[in-house]
This record gives structure tokens, C-alpha cells and sequence, in this order.
């Protein structure tokens, strides 16, 4: 193998790892809210679809073929962007996240206006409905 194909593999992997943790870490923080055992179900469908495309990026560049030099520049990058990138990143998402709820806050804010105004008539038909029940079983 030449030493392009194996700069652009070198390359590639920094890259990938890049790319993979900040998808990692997206996800993450977006799907906070869910069970234990769905997440875990959708951590391992997100590691088996990383490694599939990273396979195929490199059957793509290298004929898919993996040296140990690869898996150092995955660590490498995964390690640049925890200490450089990570960061800034959840910040950045964390802000876009405030504006999105405060957004979104003055419809939860009506929504919840007419969920208690429609709790309220339900509770009065089924109180109507009871009397009505109470009084056929009277009469």
C-alpha cells in the first residue's frame, strides 16, 4: 500500500471518530428521556450501523483492510474530541435547545390551559352522568 492510501486512512479514521462521538453524544443528550433497555437496544443498532460504515469507508479507500495504525487514529480522535471539541458542542446544542423551548413554551402553556379547561367539563359530565344513574336507579 502506498503512503497516500495510508495518509487518507489515517485521515479517514480521525475523522470518523469525529463524527461518530459527536453523533454519539447528539444522541445522547436527545434521548435522555427514554427506558434503560431502549436505550441500550438503540446503542448497540447505532454501534453495529458506525461500524458498518466504517468498514465501508474503508473497503472504499484501502480495500477494506485494517491495520493497528487505524484503530490508534480512532482512539486519537475520540480522545481530540472529548478534550478540544466536546465541549463547545454540547454547549452550542444546549443553547439550541433553550430556543427551541422557549419556542415551544407559550403553546405547552395553551395546550395546558385547555387540557385543565377539558378535565373540567369531563368531571362535570361524568358527575351528571352519576346523578342521572343515582336517580333512574331511584325512581
Amino acid at each position: 500500500m502506498n503512503l497516500l492510501t495510508q495518509f487518507q486512512c489515517c485521515f479517514f479514521c480521525f475523522i470518523y471518530s469525529f463524527f461518530m462521538m459527536g453523533v454519539y453524544h447528539l444522541f445522547n443528550r436527545l434521548a435522555g428521556f427514554l427506558p434503560f433497555l431502549l436505550k441500550i437496544i438503540s446503542y448497540f443498532i447505532f454501534g453495529v450501523i458506525f461500524a458498518f460504515f466504517f468498514y465501508k469507508g474503508l473497503v472504499i479507500i484501502n480495500y477494506g483492510v485494517l491495520y493497528i495504525y487505524e484503530f490508534v487514529f480512532l482512539v486519537l480522535g475520540y480522545l481530540v474530541y472529548q478534550k478540544y471539541y466536546a465541549y463547545f458542542e454540547l454547549l452550542y446544542l444546549e443553547r439550541v435547545i433553550f430556543v427551541i423551548k422557549k419556542i415551544i413554551h407559550p403553546f405547552v402553556f395553551f395546550l395546558k390551559k385547555i387540557n385543565d379547561i377539558m378535565k373540567k367539563r369531563v368531571r362535570r359530565v361524568k358527575e351528571k352522568w352519576r346523578k342521572k344513574e343515582q336517580d333512574t336507579e331511584i325512581s
